[in-house]
């Protein structure tokens, strides 16, 4: 499946850890219940990164089936997502990362345990909610320290905090738009998941 057939599909099926997308240098996992807020940055993906793959799911379940079986190199969530059954109220995607981070317990209806390798792969949080109100949440629930990515940052200034809680990139900033996000956002962000074991 190349990446363009991927994206259309919603959800994207389970993948396998051995099959197409191990083969890939970087591998992506964006979790985005409207696939259509991410043609940019896909379309600049397929045209400057052509060895990366990608996986676009629907939902944090099945976004959290992919992770129990594959690692990928890093994670980009939209925070908000269709209603997690047993999830308290508030942002899903949030409590995905949480998840993800070992400081939420898996909600009960799911089965299955995230890969211990996936732990540490850095997350990007896509909000229209505002960066500060996320960042109160991800607060509340264990991912404190959350970095605001900033397209007049220089990326070292935020990215390291990717592997520990995430980074917040607004859908309305330059940051989010498809090329900014590649060279801004991902691209800085694949030595991090070298660094820590990801097969990057």
């Amino acid at each position: 499946m190349n990446n363009e057939e991927s994206a259309k599909m919603d959800p994207a099926p389970i993948g396998d850890a051995t099959g197409p997308a191990a083969d890939k240098r970087t591998t992506l996992l964006f979790v985005e219940d409207s696939p259509s807020h991410l043609a940019d940055i896909l379309q600049a993906i397929d045209r400057f990164e052509p060895t990366w793959s990608y996986e676009v799911v629907g939902d944090a379940l099945t976004a959290f089936r992919w992770l129990t079986v594959n690692v990928p190199s890093i994670i980009v969530i939209d925070v908000m997502l269709p209603a997690v059954p047993g999830v308290p109220a508030l942002a899903e995607g949030a409590y995905l990362a949480a998840m993800i981070r070992a400081k939420r317990e898996v909600a009960p209806t799911w089965r299955g345990h995230v890969r211990e390798d996936s732990r540490g792969v850095p997350i990007v949080f896509l909000t229209a909610r505002g960066a500060a109100n996320l960042h109160e949440q991800l607060n509340e629930i264990g991912l404190p320290g959350a970095a605001i990515a900033d397209a007049d940052q220089d990326p070292s200034e935020w990215s390291a905090e990717a592997c520990v809680s995430g980074v917040i990139a607004e859908k309305s900033s330059a940051v989010s738009t498809g090329v900014a996000f590649l060279k801004k956002v991902l691209r800085p962000l694949v030595p991090k998941a070298r660094s820590v074991g990801h097969h990057a």
